[in-house]
């Protein structure tokens, strides 16, 4: 889970996608199942309207204690708010490409080392000076 420990500066300005799908997620739940006000749910787990609204706009990734208070007022477990429809390929097209390498690894049980050495090939093929 390195995306939700990650202190860079892109997670903390906005971009984080996991930050995009959590927060939507948040809000369907809060808006289809529970019918609560952004109000509501904050004072029900002593955040801040603004900081619930931060989350649902995917701006900051709630840390995990904040996820469970949610998830517990919403009734669901954290892992429905952590997971939900991926984002589509066409909103980012490295997208597939990520997915289909991140597959291939996985199938092969590929372990540190040989995703180094992996590397170390695409780099060769590349990197190089060739055209």
């Amino acid at each position: 889970m390195e995306f939700l420990m990650s202190g860079s500066h892109r997670r903390r300005t906005g971009e984080s996608t996991i930050g995009k799908r959590i927060g939507a997620r948040i809000r369907e739940f809060r808006l289809q199942q529970t019918q609560q006000t952004q109000e509501d749910l904050a004072r029900s787990i002593g955040i801040s309207v603004s900081y619930l609204s931060v989350i649902e706009r995917g701006l900051r990734v709630p840390a995990m204690h904040t996820l469970g208070a949610i998830a517990h007022a919403l009734d669901v477990p954290v892992t429905a708010l952590l997971s939900g429809p991926e984002p589509s390929d066409s909103q980012d097209p490295g997208l597939a490409v990520m997915r289909r390498i991140s597959a291939f690894i996985q199938r092969r049980q590929l372990k540190g080392q040989d995703v180094d050495r992996l590397l170390r090939v695409a780099h060769l093929m590349f990197d190089s000076d060739k055209p």
